[in-house]
């Protein structure tokens, strides 16, 4: 699970053509400022949240180390069941 809180982006099942896709923006912890004008850290999670363990999701993970470098982080996953359309 995520150790970070998450803002939707986008909700892919909006689309004309809905698939299960969605895209956060990861919140830093308390005390962490990032720049948004940086290129942000992306981390992209292709098996609904069943990922092999990036470890992308902890305080002292890349994401966390990314953050605070003054690095925003955004997340792509899939859901874990399917969407009408």
């Amino acid at each position: 699970m995520l150790s970070f809180d998450a803002e939707p982006v986008l909700d892919a099942r909006t689309f004309a053509k809905p698939v299960n896709y969605l895209l956060v923006r990861i919140q830093p912890l308390e005390g962490v400022a990032v720049d948004p004008l940086k290129r942000p850290f992306v981390v992209v999670d292709p098996r609904a949240g069943h990922g092999p363990g990036i470890g992308g999701f902890k305080a002292d993970s890349e994401i966390g180390v990314a953050m605070r470098a003054g690095t925003p982080a955004i997340s792509s996953a899939s859901r874990p069941s399917r969407c009408r359309g």
